[in-house]
């Protein structure tokens, strides 16, 4: 979910935490500095958009494709997990499979 987030000192992009559960990630795009007038005086604020979600990739990776991920970030909803390890791996096994089956299945070897 993309939300307007505000800060006091200028965010980076991308702030990356290893937790045990895997790795929370919060992008930040059209970060602009704001000057704010209230009745004590003025202050500088930084205004961004910015996703949360969790994940298996580190900073770096998500550094390569960042828009692709702040896109995942936009639909991740809590309830929804990356794939294991497993759960990858195995889909990859499936699909070496078919595609063997396909390539070789009428073949002799």
């Amino acid at each position: 979910m993309e939300v307007k987030s505000y800060f006091s000192e200028e965010p980076n992009a991308i702030h990356v935490e290893s937790h045990s559960d895997g790795n929370w990630a919060w992008l930040r795009k059209n970060i602009q500095e704001e000057t704010v007038e209230t009745e004590e005086g003025e202050y500088v604020q930084y205004s961004c958009d910015e996703v949360f979600f969790k994940t298996g990739a580190t900073e770096e990776e998500i550094s390569r494709d960042f828009n692709a991920y702040y896109e995942y970030g936009r639909e991740w909803t809590e309830d929804q997990e990356e794939p294991s390890i497993e759960e990858r791996m195995s889909a990859t096994e499936d699909a070496i499979a078919v595609l063997t089956d396909i390539l070789f299945g009428g073949l002799d070897v």
